[in-house]
């Protein structure tokens, strides 16, 4: 991993502590800011939906600039967001705060997956995708516990300086390092025309149905872990813990996976062992069999977005992150969906059809994915994939 890849993955830490930490601190925002638990809950939704809105316009709005220049406009945009959810004064500035942070999060994230892609040889495209996304995971596994720590230790305020800080780091890299890469120039018709084209749709489907299951499971692990293996709030901890380790630890070899089988191979095998591992936990499966689960769940469930950008960059090379963007809109979509149906059958049927309706869900991207590469292997070579034409 060179220093470029590095950089560009630390950003990744930042926007993923950022969107994540508020879960473990939202008693505190609450009383700091005069309201409820549920208002600051909120603030979530806010994020994930403007970054849904935006970023798949974001890539295309911004073409004729390089790459370095859009993300380091983004991290300053996140910089700014961050420092403001820190201070809001009330739950209203908290919000506004938040929709900052997801332009900035939304503008980067893109940018800094597309530039790993682009200046990475063909042989590693697929590993360097994974380090910037390992970020995210790190994130997960590290970043956000130790937030939450320092702010029920501090204050809720340090623990979104942490968040700045890293920001901050990052940007003095994007500043001091080469990046030039700039999308090829064309029209905004040729930009928007992948978009609109049946294998880009498919993949956009295949994420949505993904996440969907992903997020279900993730969002309600404890009342699926505690109806699954009776767990206390020591085990999900736990759990969420080796959850973490396994998404770190796939990122670190997943890339290489996806340089040698493929992209859509290492797709279907991680989504086709998922549509077994979450049925599993919605059954008695006890303490072992729960981590086991997990495990499985965390190995090949995070693997799946890395592997989805590099297909989808190379779908659509003159301008990769406009796809990437519309492929993470895509994940915040079934992120929320998969939250608010979990709610739903949390509430009317239990924990355990949590478990059993991500693994459907799980079973049908697999079903898409398998669609996606039938059709990819009975096209003719060297026809595009995503209908465009030379400018």
């Amino acid at each position: 991993m060179n220093l470029r890849i590095f950089f560009l993955a630390l950003g990744m830490v930042a926007s993923g502590m950022n969107s994540l930490v508020v879960a473990g601190l939202l008693p505190e925002i609450a009383r700091a800011l005069g309201t409820t638990e549920a208002a600051v809950g909120v603030s979530v939704s806010v994020l994930a939906f403007t970054y849904a809105l935006t970023a798949p316009f974001i890539p295309i709005a911004f073409a004729r600039f390089s790459r370095r220049t859009i993300a380091i406009g983004a991290m300053i945009i996140f910089l700014i967001g961050v420092v403001l959810s820190a201070f809001a004064w009330d739950i209203w500035s908290f919000y506004a705060a938040r929709a900052i942070v997801a332009l900035g999060t939304a503008a980067y994230t893109a940018q800094a997956i597309a530039a790993a892609i682009e200046i990475s040889p063909p042989d590693r495209k697929g590993a360097a995708a994974a380090w910037v996304s390992m970020g995210f995971a790190v994130s997960m596994a590290l970043g956000v516990p130790v937030g939450t720590l320092l702010g029920e230790a501090f204050g809720y305020r340090v623990a979104f300086l942490l968040t700045a800080t890293i920001a901050a780091v990052t940007l003095l890299g994007l500043v001091f390092m080469r990046l030039s890469v700039r999308a090829a120039r064309s029209t905004l018709r040729l930009q928007f025309r992948p978009l609109a084209t049946v294998p880009v749709l498919a993949v956009m489907l295949f994420t949505l149905l993904y996440s969907v299951s992903f997020f279900i499971v993730l969002t309600y692990m404890f009342p699926i872990l505690e109806l699954a293996a009776e767990a206390d709030a020591t085990m999900v901890a736990s759990a969420l813990a080796l959850f973490g380790i396994c998404n770190v630890l796939s990122m670190a070899v997943g890339g290489r996976l996806i340089d040698r089988f493929g992209s859509l191979a290492v797709i279907l095998i991680c989504v086709l062992v998922m549509s077994i591992a979450t049925p599993l936990l919605g059954a008695p499966i006890g303490t072992v069999g729960a981590f086991v689960a997990v495990a499985a769940f965390g190995l090949t469930g995070s693997l799946v977005g890395p592997s989805t950008n590099v297909l989808l960059g190379r779908m659509h090379p003159t301008n990769p992150a406009t796809l990437v963007g519309a492929n993470m809109s895509a994940v915040q979509l079934g992120a929320a969906a998969g939250a608010a149906v979990g709610a739903i059958l949390l509430t009317g049927s239990g924990a355990n059809w949590i478990a059993f309706t991500a693994g459907f869900a799980a079973l049908l991207s697999a079903v898409t994915c398998g669609g996606i590469l039938i059709v990819q292997k009975v096209r003719r070579p060297g026809e595009a994939v995503t209908g465009e034409v030379a400018a």
